[in-house]
């Protein structure tokens, strides 16, 4: 419930570099970091690509360019003698500090404690919910550690159980019973 209103202050935050960045967090779960520093020369578009000569784990990272993390990046404009993505107000540099317009965007989506860090865990959170291996969560994510990935364990069991309960649920109607009155489970004392 509170993704789309974060979404929405971002789409209505008016500084073009600055709601671009932060959709790129959301669409690769690069650091924020990574995405402010981004350049140019690192992206391949034919191989659907951006390489990280650097990363915060100490080594090159390539991360996979979705369509839609593609399609951003071709809306944003391209500075003269600047070689980063989100060009900064001096020249040749790149965008540094977008705290105070997280801020406001965190305000205009009546959120107090989402931090930019976040959206990382929510990448993570939704490519669990949809399944997907937490080695494979871990690789997106440049974890080096499997343990800091573990952290999206529970979520993949939210899918299985959510399957489960339907099927109980259709069981239970199949056999007119309520899963609570059932005559199979345990009395309580």
């Amino acid at each position: 419930h509170e993704l789309p209103r974060l979404l929405e202050a971002i789409n209505a935050y008016p500084e073009q570099f600055v709601k671009a960045a932060l959709w790129l967090c959301f669409l690769t779960g690069a650091r924020k970091g990574e995405v402010l520093s981004a350049r140019w020369d690192d992206f391949d578009f034919d191989m659907a690509q951006w390489r990280l000569p650097d990363s915060k784990g100490g080594r090159p990272h390539v991360i996979p360019l979705s369509g839609p993390a593609i399609k951003l990046l071709r809306t944003i404009p391209k500075v003269d003698s600047n070689p980063y993505v989100f060009a900064g107000r001096r020249k040749g540099a790149h965008l540094k500090n977008i705290d105070k317009a997280w801020r406001t965007i965190r305000k205009n989506a009546k959120l107090s404690d989402v931090r930019i860090h976040d959206i990382r865990r929510t990448l993570g959170s939704y490519m669990a919910l949809q399944g997907d291996s937490l080695p494979l969560i871990g690789k997106v994510l440049n974890h080096r550690n499997p343990t800091t990935t573990s952290i999206y364990a529970r979520l993949e069991d939210d899918a299985p159980r959510a399957a489960l309960e339907t099927v109980g649920e259709s069981l239970m109607l199949a056999a007119n019973n309520r899963v609570d009155s059932a005559v199979y489970l345990p009395k309580e004392g």
